[in-house]
């Protein structure tokens, strides 16, 4: 019995092989051209035009046909058509189920079809796959099971449930630690090792918003290290990982390192997978950024509209990238002062971020902000402006409390920010209240030029001057002068405007000769060409302070 039992088993398998074998012939000869009649037939169209064909050939055999759909949906993923991807790995689920295959296989393609859906930005149905996945675990250390914590690991990072995120990547990576050499007929090749270069890799992106950037670093470079060990340089998991680890060197304010890695990272991801994948306009869009944030705004501003259009040409509307684009331009046109295009894309940014990821995500929390900002300068010409700034800056402050923390430096930022419309709007006891709770925050929790520290400085001061606070305004003023000293970036528009800050305190304490050595001195090094916006503002400054003194022939110098 038990020999004839084997006996029948290899059998079925030689004749489903022999199903898969001339299913798949039947499949690649769409692309022959001897029956293509001299057309060049796509990939996606041959794959497409096979579809009916395979469910023929493979009515009988569901676990086949599984097999053959799964490999397809890697096809897919890897063209970064991820709507086709996803409709054949979960055609593929539905297989195996017919089929009554359990295990490894299709909890594999439960994780396919997971990390389909976080690329997609579609967090919380990965939870969901994940959930099920996870809760009807057994052998809690199989490749799969080890693929599932991990990518569960991320998909609670990007839900901003940081503690259990941590907790999740801790356990995942021993797991994986004591898995990796595990064999896995259906898996990728190196499956282990490129586990973790993706897994490290996002981690860093977590430890980059909670501004963990030494972790970051070392994560982001143990991913990029494994993939120079066992991978080519051009295969796409090494790609990634120079994309994050340029990141992580941006956000310790590398950007040289940065935008030369990113540089390379382009030109081989645009080679491989193309120009309008969806991996290469993400990393455009970040070379995109770093460039605007090395001062090299010409660049990025080109870059982004480049990549914008193939963007919207390419992608499904919910692709995060496409949002991504739109806001880092919108943020980059604002601060050029082409307010309407600007806020028009932030807009549109936001609207979908809010469709995608809901109201907590980092990047939907950065859009609130930024869009708030740009309406609270709206305002000034337009006051009904006001309510949509206040709303938006009061949800990004309390999604930032609740994601980060009140004492995280992006939460301490965003309510400086908030304190800043409240008195724009006149409303400045509310106002001192939140500029007093940033500012020792930041003072306490910020080392001294920090950046977002000197911001919380820069406005703080500002609304005290508004009140003709002068004595209060100059304390934090004079910090700020001497701190910008210490800042590594000093191109920031709070740190080149400090001086103005500063003068404006001491105008208003009558001490004019300081003021005035100041303010000429700033004049004297201030590059028309390079910043007329600086310029400007000292010359507007002059005239204030020489009005105040009662010198009019001075202040008509500068009028």
């Amino acid at each position: 019995m038990v020999s004839t039992r084997f006996a029948l088993d290899e059998q079925a398998q030689r004749l489903q092989a022999d199903v898969v074998v001339n299913s798949m012939r039947r499949m690649l000869s769409g692309a022959n051209p001897v029956f293509a009649q001299g057309e060049d037939v796509p990939l996606r169209a041959w794959i497409e035009q096979g579809e009916q064909q395979l469910q023929r050939d493979l009515s009988n055999a569901p676990a086949a046909r599984g097999r053959i759909r799964a490999a397809l949906a890697e096809t897919f993923k890897a063209l970064g058509a991820l709507d086709r991807a996803l409709a054949y790995y979960t055609a593929a689920r539905a297989d195996f189920l017919e089929a009554g295959v359990s295990g490894l296989e299709p909890d594999l393609v439960a994780v396919d079809v997971a990390r389909v859906l976080l690329d997609s930005g579609r967090v919380r149905e990965a939870r969901q796959q994940l959930d099920e996945l996870l809760a009807n675990s057994e052998d809690q250390a199989t490749p799969a099971r080890v693929m599932a914590r991990l990518h569960f690991a991320v998909v609670l990072a990007d839900l901003g449930e940081v503690e259990p995120a941590k907790r999740e990547f801790a356990e995942g990576f021993d797991s994986l630690s004591r898995s990796s050499t595990l064999p896995c007929g259906a898996c990728l090749p190196l499956w282990s090792t490129r586990l973790e270069i993706w897994a490290r890799a996002r981690l860093s992106v977590l430890e980059i918003q909670l501004g963990e950037l030494e972790s970051a670093e070392t994560d982001a470079k143990r991913a990029f290290e494994l993939a120079q060990e066992s991978l080519e340089d051009s295969d796409p998991d090494t790609l990634l990982a120079m994309a994050h680890l340029s990141s992580a060197l941006q956000a310790r304010g590398d950007n040289d390192g940065a935008i030369s890695m990113l540089e390379a990272a382009l030109a081989k991801r645009t080679r491989v997978l193309g120009e309008d994948h969806w991996q290469t306009l993400s990393t455009a869009n970040n070379l995109a950024l770093t460039l605007d944030q090395a001062g090299r705004k010409e660049e990025a501003e080109a870059l982004y509209r480049r990549s914008m259009a193939l963007a919207e040409r390419t992608l499904d509307a919910g692709q995060p990238q496409l949002a991504s684009l739109k806001a880092n331009l919108g943020k980059l046109l604002f601060e050029k002062g082409e307010a309407d295009e600007a806020e028009v894309l932030l807009a549109d940014a936001y609207a979908r971020r809010l469709k995608r990821f809901g109201p907590s995500h980092p990047e939907t929390l950065t859009n609130a902000r930024n869009l708030a900002v740009l309406y609270t300068i709206q305002a000034k010409t337009n006051p009904a402006r006001f309510d949509d700034a206040e709303r938006l800056m009061r949800a990004a402050l309390d999604g930032n409390v609740a994601r980060f923390g009140a004492d995280h430096r992006q939460t301490i930022g965003v309510r400086s920010e908030y304190a800043s419309v409240l008195r724009d709007r006149g409303r400045y006891a509310e106002a001192d209240r939140e500029f007093a709770q940033a500012w020792a925050l930041a003072e306490r929790l910020l080392a001294a030029g920090d950046n977002d520290r000197l911001r919380v400085l820069f406005q703080y001061s500002g609304s005290l001057q508004r009140q003709q606070r002068f004595a209060e305004a100059e304390v934090l003023s004079s910090k700020l002068i001497a701190e910008v000293e210490l800042a590594s970036d000093r191109s920031a528009g709070h740190a080149r405007m400090a001086p103005l800050r500063h003068a404006r305190s001491l105008i208003g304490l009558k001490r004019f000769a300081e003021a005035e050595k100041l303010l000429l001195e700033l004049d004297a090094g201030a590059d028309a060409k390079a910043d007329p916006a600086l310029r400007k503002s000292t010359h507007a400054t002059l005239v204030e302070l020489y009005q105040a003194s009662e010198q009019p022939e001075k202040a008509a110098d500068y009028e």
